[in-house]
Order: structure tokens, then C-alpha cells, then sequence
């Protein structure tokens, strides 16, 4: 065996591919120059001070009613470290513990779980290629305390224990790791259900031969339950004493008026009927755009609430919301599918953008290019799916399918773009070469990826010109040449008189 084939189909431990993919992230992003928590990062680094207060911690100095309580305890040591040693480095530390995140989901839970679900093994290659992508179209999100990368990880690593069940600790690790998840990003909460079908599915379908059902699941159920109450506990205490809730979920109230309806606080709401007349947003950082808040509008949506006079007040219930929905399904099917392309459309590799109307070809080509590839795999090898399976990715992808209606940032659609990543990497058969290929097959690839990419562009240009303060082009605009300037002059006309 060469060298090179051994690399690429080598596999050796989960410590090597969690050190390389660390080393990767760690290099790049302590040699960034963002050195500032913008926004919701700045936030939860806001919160986890929050713990300790008059020289003592508590958990009931915890006092936001819309962010769960997790991720800033789970900061809160590094604010520790900041008053005794840290000081100015305390941004590097968060580089770090962000490369620990990347390492962990790129480099050993996503493939570990891709091994377990399939019943295959994957080489360096594969795996290289995998971490690969990730750090192309996300490595800047790293820089920042947010909750998208974590809670995935956290909701990964629930499935991948579920995959081990009836074992008891597999039990304890799915409940204490979807709870996690829920308390790092509530919409999380949604993937609940299909995870405990999975849990009890799995629990039936590998328990030992001889071994009762019964005692299957009671093993397995017991421990989740256990692991949930114990990470629930907190917030539940938090809940009760400090805005008398007795409620274990993450309440979701704001600090003002920001997302009430009627007066209601009701995030989620409120976020559908913002979903009806914006398709995207982007936060900004940088000086060559005037708004804070990049929204990209949605004139057909805009138009729709217009036209049906809906648009005088906000839907503040959910049956009148989807009543809308049933009367229009045309226009609202046109709307979620422009809402799911800006989902998948990656244009920046951050969630802070310095320049807003920078050309983002060099990210967005590769990125259709990819989701062209996984689109074939799809095709080819879909029907393969094994109903347990499809329960699996119903769990993965249920918080993309409620952000959906919202409005869309991409990191929401974090764990469709990782099984978009995972088909690439892991899912593309090794018999597929181009050398392989016959003449025709070469062409009618090239021409479908080519029509892919069109078609790509045009809808991310369409949604680029909605920019709310100006159109944005595809490419950056330049000052014309002088030989430019000139060929916009008319030629003259030698029929016309010239006096």
C-alpha cells in the first residue's frame, strides 16, 4: 500500500483527529484580528459574569428570562480566570475554547456518528475533507461566545448515545446532552420528541437476545430521565425564584418590547411574522454599511400582506398565522423555499460581517458547488435509508425545519449544512472517479453542475438586491477605466449632419 493511499484510508484515534482539527483552529483563529464580542456574543459573556455578584456565586444571580442558563455557567470559570490572570488575553482564551468546540464537532462527534449510523469506517481522508469544509464556510463563528455551534454538538452527541442503547450510560448521555442543548438554544426542545422515538426504538431493536423489552427500556429511560432532571434542576430553581415560573424550560422573555405581540412576550411569534417580510439577515461590524442590522426584504412577501391588508397588524396567534398560510399556499410555499435557499446560501465565513458589500463569489461558488455533490449523493444512494435512520435525521433536522418560517440566518441551518458536508466527505462512493466516468456521463455531470450553479446565482442575486439600503451585485464594483468611460460614449452617427 503506498503512502498516500494509507492516508487516505488509514484511521487512527479520535484523540489524533480531535488534536489536528484543534491545532487548525487554535493557528487561525488566534491570528485573527477580532478581538471583541459583538452583539448576542458580547451578551453571554455579559450573563456568565452575571453569576457572581456582591464576591459570591449564585445561580440565582442568573437574571435573563431569554437565554437559558448553560452556556454562560459554563463560561463563567473563564471569567474567574479573567480577574486573576487573564486580563487582556481573555479574547485568546475564547479562540481557544472555540477551536475546542470546532475540534470537537468536526473532528470526532460528526464522523463518529456518521461511522455508528451507517455501519462503516472512515479514513483520514474522509475525514480530513469533512474538517475541511467546515473550517472554509464557518472558521470565523469560532471567534465568538454563541450558541449554534455547542448546541449541535451537544444534539449530536445525543444521537450518537442513543445509538448505543439499551446500555444504561447511553440513557444518561442522550438525556443530559439534549438537555444541553435545549438550555443552550431552546428551539433545541424540538428535537426531543423524535429523539426519544429513536431512543426506544434503538433500545428495542439492539437489545441482547433473551433481554425483555421492558427491562430495555427501563434501563435506557431511567438513566435519560435522571441525566434530564439533573440538568434541568438549575433552571427550574432559577425560574421559580427569580421570575415565579415553575417551568424547567427557558422561558423566553425579553428584556422590553423588542419581540412582544400584543404586549405578549412571544419570540417565536413574533419571528414568524418578521419571516413574512424579511428572507435574511446578517449582523454588521464594519464601516461600508450604514444600518447595524443588514436585512435583506422580501418584496413578494411585503407585497402579499399588502394586497390582503394582513400587514396592518401582526399575526398574534398561531392558528390566524397558519390560517394565512392555508389560504395562500402558493405564494407562502414560494416564500419558505426562498427562506430555505438563503438558509443553505453561506456567503461569509463569520457571523460579524467588516464588509458588508465585499464579493462573496469566493465562498458562495464553493459552497454551491458542494451542495451540487451532496445533492448527486442524495439522489443516488438515498433510498438506502433504513426507517430507524429516518427517525435519526428527523432529530437532526427539526430546528432547521421550524426556523424555516423565521428569518434566516445560515448558522440556523448549521445541522442540514453538516449532513450536506457529511454526504461529500463520507457519503460519495469510492468508485466514483471522474476517470471512471464514461464520456457521456462526464458531460452530463458537467452540464447539471454547471445549470446548478446558474440557478444558484441567480436566486443569491435575487436575494442580494433586496438589501434593505442598497442592491448589492454579485461581484465588487470598481471604478471604470478610462478606455471604459469612453466606450459608454456614442459612436457618431456619419449619416447625421454635422453643423
Amino acid at each position: 500500500m503506498s503512502f498516500r493511499a494509507g492516508f487516505w484510508t488509514k484511521r487512527y484515534s479520535s484523540k489524533v483527529y480531535f488534536a489536528g482539527t484543534f491545532v487548525l483552529y487554535a493557528l487561525y483563529l488566534l491570528t485573527t484580528s477580532m478581538q471583541v464580542q459583538h452583539y448576542d456574543a458580547g451578551y453571554y459573556w455579559g450573563l456568565a459574569h452575571n453569576f457572581r455578584k456582591y464576591d459570591f456565586f449564585s445561580l440565582y444571580h442568573f437574571s435573563s428570562a431569554f437565554r437559558g442558563y448553560l452556556l454562560p455557567l459554563l463560561y463563567y470559570p473563564l471569567t474567574v480566570a479573567e480577574g486573576l490572570f487573564l486580563g487582556a488575553h481573555t479574547n485568546d482564551a475564547i479562540k481557544v475554547i472555540g477551536a475546542a468546540w470546532a475540534a470537537g464537532l468536526f473532528g470526532v462527534v460528526a464522523p463518529k456518528l456518521w461511522e455508528r449510523v451507517t455501519g462503516t469506517t472512515l479514513g483520514t481522508g474522509r475525514r480530513l475533507l469533512f474538517v475541511l469544509l467546515g473550517f472554509l464556510f464557518w472558521r470565523d463563528h469560532f471567534n465568538f461566545l454563541l450558541s449554534d455551534f455547542p448546541a449541535v454538538l451537544a444534539l449530536l452527541t445525543a444521537l450518537l448515545a442513543t445509538c448505543y442503547a439499551p446500555r444504561a450510560w447511553a440513557g444518561l448521555v442522550a438525556g443530559a446532552c439534549i438537555t444541553a442543548a435545549l438550555y443552550i438554544r431552546p428551539i433545541s426542545l424540538l428535537a426531543l420528541p423524535p429523539l426519544l422515538l429513536l431512543l426506544v426504538w434503538q433500545a428495542w431493536r439492539q437489545r441482547q437476545p433473551g433481554r425483555s423489552l421492558g427491562r430495555a427500556l427501563l434501563t435506557t429511560l431511567s438513566g435519560f430521565a435522571l441525566s434530564f432532571a439533573l440538568v434541568a434542576l438549575p433552571q427550574y430553581l432559577i425560574n421559580r425564584n427569580n421570575f415565579a415560573r415553575h417551568s424547567p424550560f427557558v422561558l423566553g422573555l425579553g428584556d422590553g418590547d423588542e419581540f412582544k405581540i400584543n404586549g405578549v412576550d412571544n419570540l417565536y411569534l413574533f419571528q414568524l411574522n418578521e419571516g413574512l417580510q424579511l428572507q435574511k439577515y446578517e449582523s454588521n461590524v464594519g464601516q461600508d454599511y450604514s444600518k447595524l442590522q443588514v436585512f435583506y426584504l422580501d418584496p413578494a412577501g411585503r407585497n402579499l400582506l399588502a394586497q390582503t391588508q394582513a400587514g396592518r397588524n401582526k399575526f398574534d396567534t398561531y392558528g390566524k398565522y397558519f390560517r394565512f398560510v392555508a389560504r395562500y399556499p402558493c405564494d407562502m410555499a414560494a416564500l419558505y423555499t426562498r427562506h430555505i435557499f438563503n438558509g443553505l446560501d453561506v456567503l461569509y465565513p463569520g457571523p460579524y460581517l467588516e464588509r458588508v458589500l465585499a464579493p462573496t463569489l469566493p465562498v458562495a461558488l464553493p459552497n454551491y458547488l458542494v451542495l451540487f455533490l451532496a445533492a448527486v449523493v442524495l439522489v443516488a444512494r438515498g433510498g438506502r435509508v433504513r426507517p430507524w435512520q429516518w427517525l435519526l435525521l428527523a432529530a437532526l433536522l427539526v430546528t432547521c425545519a421550524g426556523s424555516v418560517p423565521t428569518v434566516i440566518e445560515c448558522r440556523f441551518f448549521l445541522p442540514l449544512h453538516l449532513l450536506v458536508y457529511a454526504l461529500v466527505s463520507f457519503g460519495w462512493p469510492a468508485s466514483w472517479t471522474w476517470s471512471a466516468a464514461t464520456r457521456e456521463q462526464r458531460l452530463g455531470f458537467g452540464l447539471a453542475g454547471t445549470m446548478w450553479v446558474l440557478v444558484c446565482l441567480v436566486l443569491s442575486a435575487s436575494t442580494q438586491m433586496a438589501l434593505e439600503v442598497q442592491p448589492k451585485t454579485l461581484q465588487r464594483l470598481q471604478e471604470p477605466t478610462p478606455q471604459e468611460l469612453q466606450d459608454l460614449q456614442p459612436e457618431p452617427n456619419p449619416n447625421q449632419p454635422t453643423w
